[in-house]
């Protein structure tokens, strides 16, 4: 079992393969922002490369992106 975590929204996603992790995490991602816009939430800067790596040294870090309709 796998596990992705995208700390700037509190998302979490998990699968048997890295490949899941992935399709889900966009997944949450599109319907994250979907709603953001549809109740015109505020939605935090990202963090850079960075700071992600600095603030989660020791684990393995990607960026994943989603296109949102």
């Amino acid at each position: 079992m796998y596990n992705g975590f995208i700390p700037d929204l509190a998302i979490a996603s998990e699968g048997k393969t890295l490949e899941d992790v992935i399709a889900y995490a966009q997944e949450l991602l599109r319907k994250f922002f979907n709603l953001a816009l549809k109740y015109e939430t505020d939605v935090p800067e990202p963090s850079t490369l960075e700071e992600t790596y600095e603030k989660w040294r020791g684990y393995k870090v990607m960026y994943v992106t989603a296109t949102v309709k």
